[in-house]
């Protein structure tokens, strides 16, 4: 009884945050856009992404010792309506892929960093090294997918799909880390303004390793 308390508590702290939160985005907009000339749904969309990233941190961070239940309330989404206003955001691990391709360079080899079945998926190294050098270091997941449909499109080599998930922009983390990623995605639509973004974090250090917003979807 005493668990399902604490989630049902936090549950309420997070859905009145991210509510709040929301309102608040609106008067933001209003007021910044009142000060500038910059076009309307750009500064929505800028000021909207960066609210979201400050609150979900901060609410992580605040309840890092019941990480686990926050992750079991936000993994299958917080949805929230307000009038012309609906939002929805999911929280939950970031597992890296073992073959961190920024890793790789003239210390660290394919061989090095990647895992042995990766590397026999890769059919044409060479090529897959050559073009590595000319697009990371990688900061994004769509970054990454980027570059491994143009070496697909280069090499015509399908089997790099079978092992796409085991590459990672970010470090993985030692496996007696105690530090932990989280990953957050949402959808907003505020009035006929489609909203859609993603970052990943680091609890303890509240440290953004990624973030990636996109205005429309």
């Amino acid at each position: 009884m005493k668990r399902k308390a604490v989630v049902l508590l936090i549950t309420l702290f997070f859905i009145t945050a991210i509510s709040l939160l929301i309102l608040k985005n609106l008067e933001d907009s209003n007021s910044f856009i009142e000060e500038t000339a910059m076009d309307t749904k750009l500064s929505q969309i800028k000021i909207t992404h960066n609210n979201i990233k400050d609150e979900v941190i901060n609410l992580a961070n605040r309840y890092k010792s019941n990480t686990d239940e926050i992750l079991e309330i936000t993994s299958q989404g917080i949805p929230f309506k307000y009038g012309d206003i609906s939002f929805d955001l999911t929280l939950d691990d970031h597992i890296s892929g073992d073959c961190y391709l920024n890793g790789i360079d003239q210390n660290n080899t394919l061989y090095d960093i990647c895992s042995t079945d990766t590397i026999n998926k890769i059919v044409y190294q060479y090529d897959f090294i050559k073009m590595l050098e000319q697009y990371k270091p990688f900061s994004s997941k769509d970054q990454l997918e980027y570059f491994l449909q143009k070496y697909k499109e280069l090499t015509r080599d399908d089997r790099i799909d079978e092992v796409k998930d085991s590459f990672s922009f970010i470090k993985p983390l030692d496996e007696n880390s105690t530090k932990r990623y989280l990953q957050c995605n949402y959808k907003a639509v505020i009035k006929d303004m489609k909203v859609k973004g993603e970052f990943i974090f680091e609890v303890e250090t509240k440290k953004i390793v990624s973030s990636q917003l996109i205005s429309s979807y």
